[in-house]
C-alpha cells in the first residue's frame, strides 16, 4: 500500500480534515529539515576547506598522515593540486628552452596536473602566464608565436630593470 492509499483509508476514517493536518505537518516538517540541511552544508563546507588545509600543511611540514587517512571524494590536496601558478612555474623551471601556452599545457599534463577542473584549461593558463611576465617573474617574446621561459634570480634582477613591470622603480624609469 503506497502514501497516497494509506491518507485516503485515513481520511475515510478520521475525515477529510486529516488531510490539511497532515499537509501541513508535512509542509513544517520539509522547511525544518531544509534549514537544518542548509546548516549542515555550511559547516560540511567549512570541514571540507579544513581537511584541505590540515593535509596541505602536513604534506609542506613533512607530517604523516594516519595510515588509514582517506580524503573525502571531491576534495584536493597540495600533491594532487598544487596550484596552476606553482605548476606552471614549475614546468617553466624545469625546461630548457621557451614554450608557447600550448606546450606548457602539455607539458602540465606530463606532469600529471589536473586540468579537467577548467572548462578552457589555456584560458587560465594564458592569463598566470601574462601575470606571471607582468610580475616580473618570467620572460616572453614579442614575437608570434608568444614563447615564455622563466628567468633565474639574475636574469630577474637585469631582465626589466627593477623587478615587477608595475613597480614603482620601473614606472618611474619608463618616465625617463
Amino acid at each position: 500500500m503506497d502514501e497516497k492509499e494509506r491518507l485516503r483509508i485515513s481520511g475515510k476514517i478520521h475525515g477529510v480534515g486529516v488531510y490539511r493536518k497532515a499537509l501541513e505537518s508535512a509542509r513544517s516538517e520539509l522547511a525544518r529539515l531544509a534549514i537544518e540541511r542548509e546548516k549542515i552544508a555550511r559547516r560540511m563546507a567549512a570541514l571540507e576547506r579544513m581537511i584541505e588545509a590540515l593535509v596541505s600543511i602536513c604534506q609542506e611540514d613533512g607530517v604523516s598522515l594516519p595510515p588509514d587517512f582517506v580524503l573525502p571524494a571531491g576534495l584536493e590536496t597540495a600533491s594532487t593540486s598544487a596550484g596552476l601558478t606553482d605548476a606552471i612555474k614549475d614546468a617553466l623551471r624545469r625546461s630548457d628552452t621557451s614554450m608557447t601556452p600550448t606546450e606548457v599545457r602539455d607539458k602540465l599534463l606530463e606532469a600529471g596536473f589536473d586540468l579537467k577542473r577548467y572548462a578552457s584549461p589555456l584560458v587560465p593558463i594564458h592569463n598566470t602566464l601574462k601575470r606571471l611576465y607582468d610580475q616580473g617573474e618570467i620572460a616572453r617574446t614579442k614575437e608570434a608565436p608568444i614563447r615564455y621561459q622563466w628567468l633565474d634570480a639574475v636574469a630577474k634582477s637585469t631582465a626589466r630593470g627593477y623587478g615587477a613591470t608595475n613597480s614603482l622603480a620601473n614606472m618611474l624609469l619608463r618616465r625617463k
